[in-house]
């Protein structure tokens, strides 16, 4: 404002120097015309008619008079027309009259312009000193803008000496500006530079208008870069005597060029070996660099891509108002719009196709990279998944569950009407209450101690089998409980899923009493059944039940699974079965067997085994009695099975009927004791017993030193 003042001041000026010419021009001439008047009238005598017009042009010499001498030369010319008038010559007084009172009019307007003049030049002056010290102001805030200007700022004489330059410019020279006042570019900067400044400087200084050249200099081995304003400086006559450069360090600038030239090839090479479809997308949204990947999905080619297509041209309408809130979001500060997410896009056959989509800025820059990964054939899996999910979910909501949502805490936060039933309580109640507050200590504890597992692992507990109370009587439930976690992956509560299984629960008891009962039936039909064996060979009385106890024990020694266990435990019981069908005589005829009797005894394991094929047990009863009398190298009967067509049920009960036998009284021998026993099996294993079920055996009665009862 202030500076527009000062400007208005100097037009007024302008005008006021105007009107003063004007002033003068117009004096000059009425004076210089009253003299030469005289002249013509009294000397010349010339016509009346001319001396008319003797006011007109006025002596050029007054144009330097003072105000006080054209006054005096004014009254003198009046002096001098009177005594024309009052002469004898040309009497024609009213001319004369006339004349005197032209001459006075000339004489006031004279007295007036020469008083304008003299105002205007004081006004002038006045203005004029003004306008120095404003000049004189300018000049030092000038300067003072000049040093603590944060960009390089240097004045430049027509030869290329530096004339003037700022703190900053002094600076980035590493100097001060005393050091380069005076100097040349040459005197500066290395040659080329210096002549291609030059050279800038001379077309500036010949077409009178500023420009704009881009600059490289290098100070103590690092390259600065400038965009330098050239503008040309003028003197009072208009003539240009120096040029000014004001510089602007475009260096940065330059540098991060330079790195985005460098990295597009970096960028090219990392897309293309990313393994998904990649682009990178101005923020114009056009996209400027695709990989191979992203040609196959979209059909398009780099060529019919990049920079020339936007990622809007193939999303579908229904997904592009979103996508674009995004694409601005991400160029927003404050804003986090989500880095992943799904769309849909069409190809260029028109196929409509499920992208899952990861992008994000490339820092320090407007743009953006994307991954694209199809994901088609997994939506209409998920699709085909959900309608399974939503059969399911209408058959799982014909079924009774009990469902319940618990903060960390242990305060209900939802739970649905059939556990709300279950506790007859309505489930607005329920909601905002703990465990404790709706089960007595020890079942709120239990559930507790449940909640703080998942909640501290983040797993899911399944399978929990709790009772918990009800005003009709405990219940028993069988829950699953999982973790219910937030979008950071935080555990916020629990979920459990439970079934009332009182009625299972109680089928179950009364099917275990049922299978106790049924065992008990079962062992004492077999201890029946092996009694009537031992009855009809009282030689052999006992050997069934002792080869089930080493069978047992063996089998223990080997970590089975309880029921290997237990089925092995009844084959033992009832191996021998098939001798049922053997005559008394030969069971206890006290010498040698003749061939025919011996094939006889034989039998046995197919006789047994016809007798309790039949029978539907649990285990295979009936196979393992068939084969305990085979040998790892084919020796044994009846079906001469080598190695592991054996069941490794058949080869313990093989070990042990050994055993047993050689350490017990028989009809054709005495008992052999359990030494001779071990010295067997132990001479035999790998030939015709298993080693590792011979090891067993030997370990056992030598280390836990086990009896037969």
């Amino acid at each position: 404002m202030k500076m527009q003042k000062d400007f208005q001041s100097i037009d007024k000026i302008k005008i006021y120097n105007n009107k003063l010419f004007k002033i003068s021009t117009i004096s000059i001439l009425l004076i210089f015309c009253l003299p030469l008047t005289y002249y013509f009238h009294f000397t010349l005598k010339t016509d009346a008619i001319l001396t008319h017009f003797y006011y007109i042009p006025i002596v050029l010499s007054s144009l330097w008079w003072t105000y006080k001498s054209i006054i005096i030369s004014a009254f003198l010319s009046s002096i001098l027309l009177v005594l024309q008038i009052v002469a004898p010559i040309h009497a024609e007084i009213y001319i004369n009259i006339t004349r005197v009172l032209m001459f006075l009019t000339v004489s006031i307007i004279i007295s007036f312009l020469i008083e304008k003049r003299h105002l205007l030049e004081g006004k002038l002056r006045t203005y004029g000193k003004s306008l120095e010290q404003k000049i004189y102001g300018w000049e030092e805030s000038y300067k003072k803008l000049e040093e603590s200007a944060n960009k390089p700022i240097i004045l430049i004489g027509l030869k290329g000496k530096l004339l003037s330059l700022n703190n900053c410019a002094a600076s980035n020279l590493g100097g001060k500006p005393k050091d380069y006042i005076g100097k040349t570019l040459w005197n500066i900067f290395p040659k080329k530079v210096a002549d291609e400044s030059f050279k800038n400087h001379q077309k500036v200084i010949q077409s009178g208008k500023s420009n704009f050249k881009e600059i490289t200099v290098s100070f103590k081995g690092i390259e600065y870069h400038y965009l330098a304003r050239i503008q040309p400086i003028r003197n009072k006559s208009g003539d240009i005597n120096s040029v000014l450069i004001l510089d602007n360090d475009i260096t940065d600038r330059k540098k991060a060029e330079k790195y985005l030239s460098e990295s597009e090839e970096k960028y090219r090479t990392l897309i293309e070996n990313t393994g998904t479809a990649t682009m990178i997308v101005e923020e114009d949204k056009t996209i400027s660099m695709v990989n191979t990947q992203c040609e196959k999905l979209s059909g398009y080619s780099k060529k019919e891509i990049e920079n020339k297509m936007k990622w809007t041209d193939f999303v579908i309408p229904e997904d592009l108002k979103r996508m674009k809130k995004y694409h601005i979001a991400r160029r927003r500060a404050g804003e986090k719009p989500p880095t992943e997410h799904e769309f849909r896009m069409t190809d260029k056959k028109g196929n409509v196709k499920n992208i899952f989509l990861k992008i994000g800025m490339i820092p320090n820059t407007e743009k953006s990279i994307a991954s694209f990964i199809d994901i088609t054939e997994r939506k209409q899996a998920e699709e085909n998944v959900k309608n399974i999910k939503n059969e399911l979910q209408m058959i799982l909501d014909s079924v009774p569950a009990l469902i319940i949502y618990k903060d960390t805490e242990g305060r209900i936060i939802r739970t649905n009407k059939t556990f709300a039933d279950s506790l007859k309580v309505p489930v607005k109640d329920m909601v905002g209450k703990t465990t404790e507050e709706l089960f007595p200590k020890e079942q709120a504890e239990k559930m507790r101690k449940d909640d703080r597992e998942v909640i501290i692992s983040g797993k899911p507990k399944r399978d929990i089998i709790q009772p918990y109370d009800t005003p009709k009587g405990t219940r028993w439930a069988i829950i699953d409980k999982m973790p219910y976690k937030d979008k950071e992956g935080k555990v916020t509560g629990v979920i459990a899923f439970a079934k009332d299984i009182t009625v299972q629960r109680k089928s179950e008891q009364e099917l275990k009493q049922t299978y106790q009962s049924f065992k008990k039936t079962m062992d004492a039909t077999i201890q029946t059944v092996s009694k009537m064996i031992e009855a009809k060979d009282p030689y052999t009385a006992g050997h069934q039940q002792r080869v089930s106890q080493l069978t047992t024990a063996i089998a223990k020694g080997l970590n089975l699974s309880r029921d290997k266990i237990e089925g092995i435990r009844i084959a033992s019981l009832i191996h021998d079965i098939g001798k049922i069908n053997i005559p008394s005589e030969i069971l206890s005829k006290p010498t040698s067997l003749t061939d025919i009797e011996f094939n006889l005894i034989k039998d046995h394991s197919q006789t047994g085994y016809n007798i309790i094929k039949s029978i539907d047990f649990s285990y295979p009863i009936a196979q393992i009695i068939l084969q305990h009398h085979e040998r790892l190298n084919g020796s044994g009967y009846p079906n001469k099975l080598k190695d592991d067509e054996i069941l490794l049920e058949a080869r313990i009960i093989g070990v042990a009927d050994v055993v047993e036998a050689m350490s017990s009284h028989r009809p054709y021998r005495p008992a052999l004791g359990i030494d001779k026993a071990l010295e067997e099996i132990s001479q035999n294993k790998c030939t015709l017993y298993d080693p590792v079920i011979v090891d067993t055996c030997l370990r056992i009665f030598k280390e836990k030193e086990f009896k037969f009862k």
